[in-house]
């Protein structure tokens, strides 16, 4: 009996102890927030598009004809300037540029030539896959380039002979449109460091050019052959060119 009461007495002792030891209930909106992930960061800056073959520039420089056949008291060259676009994607393997050119051939006794043009080419440069050599000659090598394109030309032909061999029989000046068609080869080489965003570079390219004069003397060629310098500035990025996800 003793050992019952005194069983019974010590359970309920563990017991009070136990419910004494209970927390009180919180409200789980009362709790202070968790400490367990640092604080958030500043996204780092984004890095800029190094040199891959990808690019955007904006060129000009001079430029340089040679008539294959004279008009009648035209000089035989004529100097003139280019300004274009270029696009250059998938490391340079595609390559695409539209361009504004002028060029003026003087003469005598008031004759000359004087072609206006906008055109559009596209080219590809074979050996593309050894950018990744990253080094200055690599880069030049790679830089070699191919390219065939179109354009329309406003020719402004002066001279009495001149018109007179273009079976122009009035006036002291004859303009008129026509298409253009040509090919050429150049090459490009990087002038400032590669390890940038953007780049400066220096193109060289030679062109053959075929162009006829018109309906008065269909036979009366206009076709030359033409050397370029040009400078460019690149950035190393075709983002703007992108089409964005469809979804």
């Amino acid at each position: 009996m003793k050992r019952w009461v005194f069983g019974t007495l010590a359970s309920c002792a563990l017991a009070s102890s136990v419910f004494a030891q209970t927390p009180p209930v919180v409200d789980p909106h009362e709790r202070p927030p968790l400490a367990t992930a640092p604080p958030e960061e500043p996204p780092p800056p984004p890095e800029p598009h190094l040199w891959d073959g990808n690019q955007t520039s904006v060129m000009i420089g001079p430029v340089m004809n040679w008539l294959d056949h004279s008009p009648s008291l035209v000089e035989h060259s004529g100097l003139g300037f280019r300004v274009a676009g270029r696009l250059s994607a998938i490391s340079q393997f595609v390559d695409a540029e539209l361009g504004f050119e002028r060029v003026t051939h003087g003469g005598t006794n008031g004759a000359g030539l004087t072609r206006s043009e906008v055109g559009f080419q596209v080219g590809t440069h074979p050996g593309f896959p050894i950018i990744v050599f990253n080094d200055w000659w690599n880069d030049v090598f790679a830089g070699i380039h191919g390219y065939a394109g179109v354009s329309i030309v406003r020719a402004t032909l002066t001279g009495t002979d001149a018109l007179a061999q273009a079976h122009v029989t009035s006036g002291s000046e004859h303009s008129e449109w026509q298409p253009n068609i040509y090919v050429g080869g150049g090459a490009d080489f990087p002038i400032s460091p590669r390890n940038k965003g953007w780049g400066i570079w220096l193109t060289a390219r030679y062109n053959l050019r075929w162009m006829w004069f018109g309906p008065k003397q269909p036979e009366m060629s206009m076709s030359d052959s033409q050397a370029l310098l040009l400078l460019s500035f690149r950035s190393n990025s075709t983002s703007w060119a992108r089409f964005p996800k469809p979804f």
